[in-house]
Formats: C-alpha cells, structure tokens, sequence
C-alpha cells in the first residue's frame, strides 16, 4: 500500500542486517568483558607475587670455597688480638684390655711356645741331615729330661740348655743361635707338657726345615728324613695318648743350609687343638 513506509521486498535482508549487527554488538562486548576479566587476573596474580618469599623458586648459585684463617695470625695493627683456635679434643680414655690367658698353655692353635733348647750342636758331615735325625746326637736322646742352665757336653764342647719362648707358632733356631754357626746342625727342643687327665687318640702335628723327629714319654713317635721348607702339620702321629699329669715331648730338628726351623701342636683325633694342656720347663 502506498504511504505504509515500508517495502515488504526488502523485510527478510532488513533483518538479516539487524541480526548480524546485534551479533557483532554482542561480540564486541564479549571481548571487552574477556578483556576486563584477563586485566583483573593479571592484577591479582602480580599482587600475589610481589606477597611471595622473593627467593623461592631461585636456583641457588654454587657457594664459593672460602679458606678458613689461620688460627694464628700475626696482628697488622692496634686492637684486639683474634682468640686462639682450641686444641683438639684428647682421644678417648679405653678401658684396659683383658689380661691374656694362662701363659702357661699352648696357643690357640694347639701350638707349643714354651721350650727348653740346646743348640747348636754341628753335624758330623755335610748336608747330612737325614743321617743326624736317625743317630743319637746326644746318648739316650729318646729320654732326655734337661732342666734350664744344665750343661752337657758334646764331642768335648759343653752346651747350656736355655729356656725358649716363641714368638710364634714356630721355633726359628737360626735366629735363635745367631752368630754360632746355623748350617749343617742339630737342635733339640724339649717341654714339658702338663695334662689334667689322661687324653687319648690325640694327635702330634709338626712341621719343619729340614729334617726332625718328635719322642714322646721317651718313644720314637715322628720322623721326617727330607730336607724341605717350614709348613704346618707336614707331619703327623695319631692314637697317642698323653698321661695324667707330665708328659715329656722331646723335638730334634737337624738343618743342613739356610732356614733352620720347627713347629709343633697337639690336637684329638679329629684335629681340634687340644687348647687345655700346660707346658712347663721343669721336669717332675
């Protein structure tokens, strides 16, 4: 109709236009309201931190090597002189050690220490050694019974029997005759060994450099003819038995050149040292 002031070809794209203009308004606003909330978070946040520790969450930097002062220094003007450095604490006061066992025992290996010896007595030939362990060096060798500071003399030289105490589990007969002629020789040790009760199956370990032979209550019970380097238990005897009350062991071990030793032990039959004897250098 004429004078409607509208055109009714163009109503559909009129509101199309008014549709999208709305939408932009409302976007635009969006994005102001974004805006605004993004503001106000960042705000908040920087607020935030500037209330934090302002060292956490930094990487410490590694510390730098400082040299301790010299507890004494010399003074490089007035004042008042640095305080001396204190002296180390004392070590701390231990409680004496136990008193050792019985001195008068074997060790804990069974081995004999405590000897009465006479040495050296020079072989008649040699490298000889085998033939000076089966003779009798000294008559009735087999039952010996010396006491310390006897003497005896041997093809018109006299010797003195002296009370030995090993250091270890061995006899070093070339230290202990130093200076008196340790090659192409014969020593004897002998000791006392002192029994609570009658022991039997026990066993006699020996070991030697060169050559020996063990008596034991005046028997041939042990005997090594070869020249050989000193080792533990090289030899042995079983079944023995020792008697209640004093048993006389008697050790002759012949050297023919360099090292001159003996080693002896008593144990039972399975070879548990017998640790509860007692050796004596006095004869009964």
């Amino acid at each position: 109709m004429p004078g409607s002031g509208s055109d009714p070809k163009r109503g559909p794209a009129r509101r199309l236009v008014d549709l999208a203009m709305a939408l932009g308004v409302m976007v635009l606003l969006g994005g102001l309201v974004c805006a605004f909330v993004m503001a106000g978070i960042f705000l908040l946040h920087a607020s935030l931190d500037r209330n934090r520790d302002p060292h956490a969450g930094r990487v410490a930097a590694p510390l730098e090597r400082v040299e301790s002062p010299s507890p004494i220094r010399e003074a490089s003007g007035p004042g008042p002189s640095a305080p001396a450095a204190e002296p180390p604490a004392p070590p701390p006061v231990l409680p004496p050690a136990p008193p050792p066992r019985d001195p008068t025992r074997v060790d804990a290996e069974g081995f004999v220490r405590y000897w009465v010896v006479l040495a050296p007595i020079p072989s008649e030939k040699e490298l000889a050694g085998a033939a000076e362990i089966r003779r009798e060096t000294l008559p009735g060798e087999a039952a010996l019974r010396p006491r310390v500071e006897e003497r005896v003399k041997v093809m018109g030289r006299e010797y003195v029997w002296k009370r030995h105490r090993s250091a270890d589990h061995f006899i070093d007969f070339r230290k202990l005759v130093e200076g008196q002629g340790a090659e192409d020789a014969v020593a004897y040790a002998v000791c006392y060994v002192v029994s609570a009760e009658e022991l039997r199956d026990v066993r006699i370990f020996i070991g030697s450099n060169d050559q020996a032979r063990v008596y034991l209550n005046g028997r041939s019970v042990l005997l090594n003819e070869r020249s050989r380097t000193l080792e533990k238990d090289q030899d042995s005897a079983a079944g023995l038995t020792l008697r209640k009350g004093q048993n006389v062991v008697v050790f002759k071990v012949a050297n023919e050149k360099n090292l001159w030793q003996g080693c002896l032990r008593f144990a039972d039959r399975n070879g548990t040292p017998l640790t509860q004897i007692h050796v004596t250098s006095t004869p009964q």
